[in-house]
């Protein structure tokens, strides 16, 4: 059983019958970038300007007209061709932008 209150949690426990009384506190969440653990394995920020070719094939992809895409230019993104917002991890240090455009 948790019993919110404010900013603390207060947890109980039962020991031999008994409730023991726990309590924790949360500090305020630093606001720097955690160190990348897998720096020597992936390194994001040693890129190509163009950034990852997706596929080199042909496709069609129906479009709207009036309405406004981001053509993904990184090549992380989930949803090629089109951008997802994977380039503002801060952690991948991706240098390029999606590329928008209106139909």
């Amino acid at each position: 059983m948790a019993i919110n209150l404010t900013r603390r949690k207060i947890n109980f426990r039962p020991v031999l019958n008994l409730y023991a009384l726990e309590r924790v506190n949360y500090s305020k969440k630093s606001n720097e970038i955690p160190k990348n653990v897998i720096q020597d394995l992936i390194s994001a920020d040693a890129q190509k300007e163009n950034g990852i070719i997706y596929d080199k094939k042909p496709f069609r992809m129906p479009l709207e007209a009036g309405k406004r895409y981001s053509w993904c230019l990184c090549g992380r993104s989930k949803k090629q061709p089109l951008c997802d917002g994977t380039h503002k991890n801060q952690q991948l240090k991706i240098k390029q932008k999606p590329i928008r455009f209106e139909v």
